[in-house]
């Protein structure tokens, strides 16, 4: 799990090279991507350098006598000192951004399996607290046995 998990942050790091999105001191900055096993800070707790950011997690798993499926999620948090179309206009981006990884699915020994599911919101409330916006990312990869 811990090289699928680099693999990823890896992969995101090359996609977000050179991309910038506004953070709460109104300079740009780049998203810092990072693995994690807790949920990230919520609006109300960040400090100004928390945003922007992306993290990859573990979620969940499951095995059978001939495979194994990981479920990986990647939460993405951005701020925005627009108003409420800007803000949803940045995290839109950052989803074209982030769901680029469905363009190589080999992670050896893991491969991404078909399709992506993503919800805006703030992970347990579902909420935008604007000027703080959220996305989570679902994915999920298959192991062969080994």
């Amino acid at each position: 799990m811990t090289g699928l998990l680099n693999e990823i942050k890896a992969r995101l790091e090359a996609i977000l090279t050179g991309e910038e999105f506004e953070d709460p001191a109104g300079t740009a900055a780049a998203p810092m991507v990072r693995i994690v096993g807790l949920d990230p800070k919520r609006s109300g707790q960040q400090n100004e350098e928390d945003f922007p950011f992306v993290v990859v997690r573990p979620r969940s798993g499951s095995s059978t006598l001939s495979d194994e499926t990981e479920m990986v999620q990647i939460i993405a948090g951005i701020y925005t000192s627009g108003d409420v179309s800007a803000g949803f206009a940045d995290l839109d981006r950052m989803k074209e951004l982030l769901t680029g990884l469905k363009k190589d699915r080999i992670y050896t020994p893991y491969k991404m399996n078909p399709g992506m599911e993503w919800e805006w919101g703030d992970p347990k409330t579902g909420q935008h607290p604007h000027p703080y916006y959220y996305l989570t990312i679902n994915v999920s990869f298959k192991r062969a046995p080994q």
